[in-house]
């Protein structure tokens, strides 16, 4: 008879998992291979840096190891009920790491059958988002702010697309029309504009947007309030983007118009210089 094995100490890495280490240390996302106790079989070179240790120090280890007992159990919990189920499951968590950051994280896992041994080893394949996740908090709190501002301000905000077409409009164009938002996103915003006044306003919008350069226009826009029509000045400045650093020849990528009336301009200016009847004109 040939000499007993040596018993496999938890975590310790056999012959085949060294091809296989090299090739998962290759791979872009953190990937943790646990057995059935989940302890900590093999980690690539991504999740020794997510976890902050090192392979050496992981092998044998749990979450319990690493991370805030609560958290460990939580994952334990879910470790369980996949090796149970043998079916895959993809979530969002958070994980707090020994340094004491918390990290938000996409994770996939999948219980492995072990043929030749009948036991299961557990895969679990990492994708840290806490740089994407805190962009989006940071996004969505300039949206905020800006939406504010946008509904607080006492002129007319508008946003173009590159193509001229306006995208979104603030809530003081349907107070002054009547018209919808919705009616007049697009170019429905001329439906709203004199006659007389409409075609050489398109001319010069449409010539802003394919030169790139900043639009000035005064008009007149039908009240709703009375039916009479009132003149406006309307302001744009193209605004390059990241997709888009140049509004030369193919439009402003984004447009903000404000819309001031001019009676009360006029009504300034008349406090200013009672002399200048025709500050205004």
């Amino acid at each position: 008879m040939g000499q007993p094995r040596a018993v496999q100490q938890p975590g310790d890495l056999p012959d085949p998992w060294v091809p296989v280490a090299a090739i998962l240390d290759a791979v872009g996302q953190a990937v943790i291979v646990k057995d059935e106790a989940s302890r900590f079989v093999h980690l690539n070179r991504r999740a020794c840096e997510l976890l902050n240790v090192s392979l050496d120090r992981a092998r044998g280890k749990t979450d319990r190891d690493f991370l805030p007992r609560v958290e460990a159990d939580r994952i334990r919990a879910v470790d369980l009920q996949i090796l149970a189920s043998g079916e895959s499951r993809s979530f969002e968590e958070e994980i707090t790491t020994e340094d004491g950051s918390t990290r938000t994280l996409v994770t996939l896992k999948q219980a492995v059958d072990l043929a030749d041994s009948g036991g299961k080893l557990l895969v679990v394949v990492i994708s840290d988002v806490t740089e994407l996740r805190t962009a989006e908090r940071v996004l969505r709190a300039s949206e905020a702010h800006y939406r504010s501002f946008v509904e607080l301000h006492p002129q007319i905000t508008w946003t173009a697309d590159a193509t001229g077409a306006i995208t979104e409009v603030g809530p003081g164009w349907p107070t002054l029309t009547g018209n919808s938002i919705e009616k007049t996103l697009g170019s429905g915003w001329e439906c709203a504009l004199h006659a007389d006044d409409l075609e050489r306003v398109r001319t010069q919008w449409i010539d802003s947007v394919v030169r790139g350069v900043p639009f000035d226009a005064e008009y007149r826009v039908l009240s709703a309030a009375d039916g009479r029509y009132r003149w406006f000045r309307a302001r744009a400045a193209p605004v390059a983007t990241r997709t888009m650093p140049s509004c030369a020849g193919t439009g402003c990528s984004r447009t903000f118009i404000s819309i001031e009336s001019r009676s009360k301009r006029c009504a300034r200016a008349s406090r200013c210089s009672v002399s200048s009847p025709t500050a205004c004109p």
